[in-house]
């Protein structure tokens, strides 16, 4: 298929895409199970062995989301900053542009975030709050439709996930003894700054970038206005998700601040 411009069809544009995305969801099970029998246990034995089969389950989801956090960073810019004139298509025409590789390598996040979806669902009946649940929803429902519209957006929107890179680890240190260190203080720093460049400063301007592009004339038509609004509402969403978590990350990193013996009578944030 061409890399150029083609006409808009919802289904035509998700079949050809359609291997990748299972593929990417068995790709995400299998580094779980990796991690959960061979990489955790063999690289941090006296840790990862002693914790609960729940915790032990978190810390492999964790590891799963980590591989692909470098994978979206790296993917989004490779097509918007690195190689720009190869994806040409989607950058003249953010909404409706199509280039078939460019858009399998979208395919392979929405298998994760399908993926997310999954786990999330094992969280949440466990009491691990229902916003990482909402928020792997929306971004599947996001980034599945986003390989047939506006794709350039669903790139440009992965690189939320560079906050992810430090945000794993900032979770890592607490299982392993390291909590209040000078690595984890200064990773927590890093995490702050890169998640409210990427999401909050970046993030709100691509999404104004998003809802100009949507005021067009003849988009609404020819996007029809059932997957216009349901982009926007997501959009919208986890916005506000990122607004919430950043303030929460903010409460986490402070806590790393305190005295050893503060850090002893009050517990740390389990979220991050």
């Amino acid at each position: 298929m061409s890399s150029s411009a083609v006409n808009f069809s919802h289904s035509t544009s998700l079949l050809g895409h359609l291997p990748s995305l299972p593929i990417s969801l068995l790709s995400c099970f299998i580094l779980q199970a990796f991690s959960r029998h061979i990489l955790s246990p063999g690289l941090f034995p006296s840790y990862y062995n002693n914790l609960s089969k729940f915790t032990k389950f978190n810390w492999d989801t964790r590891v799963v989301a980590w591989v692909h956090a470098f994978y979206a960073t790296f993917i989004a810019l490779w097509v918007l900053v690195i190689h720009p004139n190869r994806f040409q298509s989607i950058h003249n025409d953010k909404l409706f542009g199509y280039h078939h590789h460019a858009m399998n390598l979208l395919s392979v996040s929405a298998g994760y975030f399908l993926w997310d979806v999954i786990v999330s669902l094992k969280m949440t009946l466990n009491g691990q709050g229902v916003g990482f649940l909402v928020h792997a929803v929306c971004c599947f429902v996001a980034f599945f439709f986003s390989r047939v519209f506006a794709g350039y957006f669903g790139f440009a929107f992965l690189l939320w996930e560079a906050s992810t890179i430090f945000l794993n680890p900032h979770w890592f240190f607490d299982k392993v003894g390291m909590t209040g260190s000078k690595l984890q203080i200064y990773n927590g720093i890093v995490l702050l700054a890169s998640f409210f460049f990427s999401r909050l400063v970046y993030g709100n301007y691509v999404s104004y970038q998003l809802v100009m592009s949507t005021l067009q004339d003849g988009v609404r038509q020819k996007a029809g206005a059932r997957l216009l609004n349901t982009i926007l509402t997501l959009d919208f969403l986890l916005s506000a998700l990122n607004i919430y978590w950043f303030y929460q990350m903010i409460t986490s990193v402070r806590k790393r601040f305190q005295p050893a013996s503060k850090l002893r009578k009050k517990p740390t944030a389990k979220s991050l």
